[in-house]
């Protein structure tokens, strides 16, 4: 396998490109003609929006109703798929919200899943259940069983379709270039039934992540916690190419088409703003109420209290917080802002200029940047909780003001 050449070295021998002049983007040519572009504004500020379309509630007792939503997927046209547990199915709304179909169902027999994370590429969708270990596709408009295939255990975690047409579903798989520790493993196989093939993705930076909250009780290990603001690897699979990948040390992101090669890097001029000691005390407040209330009478509070030290947490916020890239290619990038009232979002176009920021109220958008979201060409579905206490998928339509 190829060496990543790290993005510090790259940066260090670029060479100056030619760009307009008051435009607030500074374009670089690295090593091998990849573009480096680093914006320093936004190039379409106050332009670009997300505006409430619809909300899918169906009544209590209908066959619609939504109980445990676990993922969610959309088409160009606005149909919603919604991946429900106890049991698990999946099922189909039209762009009106109205209840069309279920596919599959809960078992681990032909077209059956125990968990599913959901992608949508024309008429075929790919159920990748983690628990199985294996992949289901079926005709989303037919329900008809197209194909089923080996693929990862135990990653519960969103999946992608790519630019060529693959499916990529993270796995837990060491890499057999021992110069590489620092990568993240999938599983990539094309929805017209090839045999599937793992791919290696540089990581560019896990080493620098810090260590986790690990709770012990009786010198065993019962749990192991992320800690908020601690810089760490995403991925982003790009449904126009391969993958859009960084580490939140840094505000530089890397296109990647083999998970060894760099085809473009990009970001923004970034400076991390600071961590207070009240906030640090408020979130591990909040963490172990939240533990503690997901976990008793299993864990003692006692003995969660005492794993999360917040010395843990940096003085200093990440980059950024996620990150996904919709179905035009756009990336958008979660910003770690102080400001906890709303959501605000980086938006890249395809070569990696910054567009805008776009800023939702914290309300009408998922608190945790691990719940899985659906970002189609021009509409964005989020599942969250209703006024009523109730599950529902929020539908945004994404705007550009001329």
């Amino acid at each position: 396998m190829k060496r990543l050449l790290p993005l510090a070295a790259l940066l260090a021998t670029a060479c100056r490109d030619a760009a307009p002049a008051g435009t607030g983007i500074r374009v670089d040519s690295l090593p091998g003609g990849i573009r480096r572009t680093i914006s320093a504004h936004p190039s379409d500020s106050g332009r670009w929006s997300l505006v409430v379309a619809r909300d899918i509630q169906p009544p209590e007792s209908d066959p619609g109703e939504l109980a445990n939503p676990q993922d969610v997927a959309i088409t160009d046209d606005g149909v919603v798929f919604v991946v429900e547990a106890r049991p698990t199915t999946i099922k189909v709304f039209d762009p009106a919200g109205r209840l069309t179909a279920t596919i599959g169902r809960d078992g681990s027999g032909p077209g059956e899943f125990r968990a599913a994370y959901i992608a949508v590429r024309g008429d075929t969708i790919v159920a990748q259940d983690a628990q199985n270990s294996r992949a289901t596709s079926f005709n989303w408009r037919t329900g008809a069983l197209l194909s089923e295939r080996r693929t990862a255990c135990c990653y519960f975690f969103p999946i992608g379709i790519d630019g060529e047409g693959r499916a990529t579903v993270r796995a837990m798989v060491t890499a057999p270039d021992t110069a590489l520790p620092d990568v993240q493993a999938f599983v990539r196989f094309p929805l017209g039934g090839a045999e599937a093939e793992t791919v290696f993705v540089a990581d560019g930076g896990r080493a620098g992540a810090g260590a986790p909250w690990v709770i012990r009780e009786g010198g065993r290990v019962r749990m192991s916690v992320v800690v908020p603001f601690q810089p760490r690897a995403f991925h982003a699979i790009d449904p126009t190419a391969g993958l859009v990948t960084g580490f939140s040390g840094e505000y530089l992101l890397r296109r990647t088409t083999t998970g060894s090669d760099t085809t473009a890097v990009f970001g923004r001029e970034w400076s991390p703003s600071p961590v207070s000691g009240a906030e640090k005390a408020r979130i591990v407040e909040e963490r172990i109420a939240e533990v503690y209330r997901n976990n008793a009478p299993d864990i003692a509070e006692s003995t969660i209290r005492a794993a999360f030290d917040p010395s843990y947490i940096p003085d200093t916020r990440p980059a950024f917080e996620g990150l996904w890239v919709d179905a035009a290619g756009r990336t958008w990038v979660r910003r770690g802002d102080t400001d906890t009232t709303r959501v605000a979002f980086d938006l890249f176009d395809q070569v990696g200029v910054w567009l805008d920021v776009i800023e939702v109220a914290a309300a009408d958008w998922p608190r945790s940047t691990w719940t899985p979201i659906a970002l189609g060409r021009e509409q964005v579905a989020v599942p969250l909780e209703g006024e009523d206490g109730r599950p529902l998928i929020r539908v945004f339509r994404l705007q550009r003001r001329p």
